[in-house]
């Protein structure tokens, strides 16, 4: 099963300034070549949204609370908040901790595009969502064409799924595959409200497992 034994995660969103989007772009672009130098980020992802074009993520895990705790003191972070006053609607990257509950990664694979979701479990059904989750593996683990995928869990109790393809044609095959469909089957037990799906463009990443 390709997988990768990351249990911590961070998620880092700004927005362009509407004057700025080229210039953060650009940005992002060229972030994989810095995190890349901090041994201890395992996998890193900089992402644009395609239904609002100034929002961008970064998404990067990590084995130890430690080394992620020394990412966010590192050059990717320090980057960020030194650009924001220029670069972004706000004065500081907003950066959240997050807890890896299951992922798939698959080593060669380089992702041009992807998807996110974030949902909120019904509260008597957070334990029963994360299981879930995680047996949620099987059936990404049947589809090649998903590469990487993500399940994450919020301090708040809430979840997201992270998903990554190769290619525009793998996404829409994982959006009509089993994975997609057992979350709909289940999101009337699981979830306060149907997950929306948003569809992200990869402007870089580098992968180690």
């Amino acid at each position: 099963m390709p997988s990768s034994n990351v249990t911590f995660a961070a998620s880092a969103t700004v927005h362009a300034q509407a004057d700025k989007l080229d210039t953060v772009k650009a940005f992002f672009v060229d972030s994989a070549n810095v995190a890349e130098k901090v041994n201890d980020t395992v996998q890193f992802f900089a992402i644009q949204y395609r239904n609002d074009t100034s929002k961008f993520r970064v998404f990067d895990t990590f084995r130890s609370d430690a080394e992620r705790q020394a990412h966010l003191g590192g050059p990717v972070v320090g980057a960020l908040n030194q650009h924001a006053p220029n670069l972004f609607t706000a004065a500081q990257a907003d950066i959240t901790p997050v807890s890896v509950v299951s992922n798939k990664v698959t080593a060669g694979v380089k992702p041009t595009v992807g998807v996110t979701l974030f949902v909120t479990p019904k509260p008597d059904q957070v334990d029963a969502f994360r299981e879930f989750l995680v047996g949620a593996i099987p059936l990404v683990d049947q589809e090649d064409f998903t590469p990487f995928w993500y399940a994450v869990e919020l301090a708040d109790k809430s979840f997201g799924i992270i998903e990554f393809f190769a290619d525009e044609a793998s996404l829409e095959k994982h959006l009509a595959g089993g994975v997609k469909g057992a979350l709909n089957q289940n999101a009337d037990k699981f979830l306060t409200s149907l997950p929306e799906v948003k569809k992200i463009d990869v402007l870089s990443s580098y992968v180690k497992v």
